[in-house]
Order: structure tokens, then C-alpha cells, then sequence
């Protein structure tokens, strides 16, 4: 039988704090306050702030473009395209934000719309929630699409949805950990 000491409790409780802060503060330094990674730029518009290729700039938006989206940047060939309504609501949580704009397309904006199973989403971390939608649409060019719904603790929910007809996974993964948001 092993007897614990006082001084065994206070060196575990130690760690556990050590370890507890750690990943606190590697949690919450994220994209806030590292720089973006090479070759990115960080671009902040409403509530969303988040980094994209250095290439890549704002372009208006289509006439007929639905007005949920506000903000458009494309690369330069205009072949993947991130759309944004960086300030879609301010009572709602990640995973409500993304199930709208998921309805909204399954009800037949985009044909051929189809969720991408995937294995793991993120529901959440120390600074947001988060949901994420992998899907693909189109007739006859089938498109690739990852719809975001990202909101802050006091619920301003921004949308994102990249689009292209290949999407690149590190590019995905540069833009899903970027997300900033930030109503303040």
C-alpha cells in the first residue's frame, strides 16, 4: 500500500497546474497573436479575422451572389474562392450557424449537394465553437466545399465556405486554424 504525503500531493498538484497552464496558454495563443504561417496574410473583416494565401485578394462579389455572403477573396487564376458573412448572427453557436447554411443548400441552391462524411469535427476549443461541413455540388464541374460556422463564447457566429475543384488539405487546414472571432 502506498501512502501518500503532503509533499506528494503538493508536486502532483504542481504538475497538474503546470500542465493545465501550458495548454492554456498554447490554446489561446493560436492565431491571435503568432503571426500567419509563411506565405499567408491575416485579413480581418466584421467579427472574423483569419489568414489566407499572400496571392489571394478581396474581389467584389457577383450581382446575383446571395446576399448572405459579404466578403469574397480568390486566388489569382480565380479557381478557389473563401466566401464570408463575418457577422452572421449574434445569438447563435457554431454548429447552429453551419446547420442554416447546410439547410439552405440542401433545399436546392447548389445541385447535386452531398456532405462529405468525415471522421472527426472539431466542436470546440479554449477560444470558439466550431463546426465544420465537407461537401461537394455541381453539374457537370463537381466542386469541392468546407463550410465553416465558427462562433466566439458570446455566440457571434461567422459562416465561411471555401470552394474550388480540388481543394488543397493544407490549405484547408491553414485557413480552419486561423479562425478568429472577435465581436469586440
Amino acid at each position: 500500500m502506498r501512502v501518500r504525503t503532503a509533499s506528494r500531493w503538493r508536486a502532483w498538484a504542481a504538475l497538474g497546474v503546470a500542465a493545465l497552464a501550458t495548454g492554456l496558454v498554447s490554446a489561446c495563443g493560436g492565431a491571435s497573436s503568432a503571426g500567419p504561417a509563411d506565405g499567408f496574410q491575416r485579413v480581418r473583416t466584421g467579427w472574423v479575422q483569419l489568414d489566407v494565401p499572400e496571392d489571394w485578394r478581396e474581389v467584389a462579389l457577383d450581382a446575383g451572389q446571395d446576399d448572405l455572403w459579404k466578403v469574397s477573396y480568390e486566388d489569382p487564376q480565380g479557381t478557389t474562392q473563401l466566401l464570408l458573412a463575418p457577422e452572421y448572427s449574434d445569438h447563435s453557436t457554431a454548429g447552429e450557424a453551419n446547420a442554416d447554411l447546410v439547410g439552405l443548400v440542401q433545399l436546392g441552391q447548389y445541385p447535386s449537394f452531398e456532405i462529405v462524411p468525415r471522421e472527426e469535427n472539431k466542436d470546440q476549443d479554449d477560444f470558439r465553437t466550431f463546426a465544420r461541413t465537407d461537401a461537394t455540388y455541381g453539374e457537370g464541374t463537381t466542386y469541392e466545399a468546407v463550410i465553416w460556422g465558427v462562433a466566439d463564447e458570446d455566440e457571434h457566429a461567422v459562416l465561411a465556405q471555401l470552394t474550388s475543384e480540388s481543394l488543397d488539405p493544407q490549405l484547408v487546414q491553414q485557413i480552419e486554424d486561423s479562425f478568429v472571432v472577435d465581436a469586440g
